[in-house]
């Protein structure tokens, strides 16, 4: 498991990894500003803020970082063995998708209104999460990986907060609705929260045993809504846990809460796991500094 604390504006940020939650082993890089963690196919680790015009990659040994200098501040990054992509944030108005694909022999870029948020991706297509700020509208681009051209764009009820594969589906999760979009037909169906949407919103989604789990935001805390293979809501698991950055891994729902300097400790990671109904917890060391975000390598 790995961690970053930091500030906006002061320098100094803290690199915390740990393999049992008890023994952490921290190293300080002299940034401000890192907003988040990623983890890439092979296991490296990188620094990202939405707001410099760099981002960092952790050394394997974790003690350095190695700087890559941009254009432009980034709004996601993803790499994969045989896919590079890129949303660069070029200005208010507009941002860019960089395409680096391996297995077409394709390198390109598409501009498109601000904003780009998350993508996902299967063998044939790129699926993009665009919020066009100015329509005051939020669409999901699927982009041809063969031709790097877009072939579909469709409108969703507001920002995805995640972008799943659900059987022959791509599910945009978002505050109040799922829409499935189907990867053949490219056709949409809509499913609601079975909680009233006046107590809180959808966030994260996994798909397991032919189920879709999806994380809630209920009255500040998690609940998981399990939906079965009819598209039917089951289940609703109300848990004791303070809902703050969350992220499906594997079987596991990993929610990373945020303490104030004042407080003991300087966070906790809660774990919930689907197959086992079971909660754990660590408590993360104080710094001068507010733990930020988390990621977890193979190797951790």
């Amino acid at each position: 498991m790995h961690f970053i604390y930091s500030h906006p504006f002061d320098d100094g940020s803290y690199y915390l990894k740990t393999k049992d939650g008890l023994n952490f082993e921290k190293v300080k890089f002299d940034l401000n500003d890192i907003s988040y963690l990623y983890n890439d196919f092979d296991n490296n680790v990188y620094l990202l803020s939405q707001h410099a015009f760099s981002y960092y990659k952790i050394t394997k040994k974790g003690d350095d970082i190695v700087e890559n200098k941009i254009p432009f501040p980034l709004t996601f990054m993803f790499k994969d063995q045989n896919l590079e992509v890129f949303g660069i944030n070029k200005d208010i108005q507009s941002n860019t998708l960089d395409v680096r694909d391996l297995k077409y022999h394709k390198k390109y870029q598409i501009e498109y209104p601000t904003y780009l948020s998350l993508m996902n991706y299967d063998d044939k297509y790129i699926y993009l999460s665009n919020d066009v700020i100015d329509q005051e509208k939020s669409v999901i681009r699927i982009i041809s990986r063969e031709n790097g051209e877009e072939v579909k764009t469709i409108e969703i009820s507001s920002t995805a907060t995640d972008l799943v594969f659900y059987k022959d589906k791509v599910v945009a999760v978002t505050d109040h609705f799922l829409h499935f979009i189907d990867k053949n037909t490219f056709d949409v169906m809509d499913v609601s929260y079975p909680l009233s949407s006046a107590v809180g919103e959808g966030d994260k989604a996994i798909s397991i045993n032919n189920k879709l789990y999806v994380s809630y935001n209920n009255k500040g805390k998690v609940s998981i809504l399990t939906l079965d293979e009819k598209y039917k809501w089951e289940n609703t698991i109300n848990l004791d846990i303070n809902y703050g950055s969350g992220k499906f891994i594997d079987h596991q729902f990993f929610v990373l809460e945020q303490y104030e300097l004042s407080e003991d400790a300087g966070g906790k990671l809660s774990v919930y796991d689907i197959t086992e109904d079971k909660v754990t917890s660590i408590f993360l060391p104080k710094q001068d500094r507010k733990v930020q975000d988390f990621v977890l390598t193979k190797n951790n």
